[in-house]
């Protein structure tokens, strides 16, 4: 919600939640290079604070039914070469409880194919 508002304040947009005015914020998101799926993140959570405005009885009506949401395309990395694999176990070698919690975690991300994600915002 914050970025929204700050975006209207920047483009000199009324802070409403209306369908062009999400679709246009939405738009200069990807524009300005934020993932698909950074977009999608915020549109959804205005289209969830339209609900609960509706549901509070803040506005009539939720705003934003029927917004489509980015596609979001699912990106193919390379898996790591036993070398690289290799070197950060490496890296926990040790006796410390850290030390093998640090190796535990590598070898669960390894073994799952689990990855760290950043946040949207």
């Amino acid at each position: 919600m914050q970025t929204f508002l700050r975006w209207c304040e920047q483009t000199w947009t009324k802070p409403e939640l209306t369908k062009q005015s999400v679709h246009q914020f939405i738009v200069s998101l990807l524009d300005d290079g934020a993932e698909a799926a950074t977009a999608r993140a915020c549109q959804g959570a205005l289209k969830r604070f339209s609900v609960w405005l509706a549901a509070e009885g803040e506005i009539d009506h939720d705003q934003l039914p029927g917004v489509k949401p980015p596609k979001v395309d699912v990106k193919v990395s390379d898996p790591l070469t036993d070398d690289e694999l290799r070197a950060p176990i490496k890296a926990c070698q040790g006796k410390m409880m850290r030390d093998r919690r640090g190796e535990a975690i590598i070898r669960l991300m390894a073994e799952t194919g689990m990855r760290a994600v950043k946040s949207p915002g």
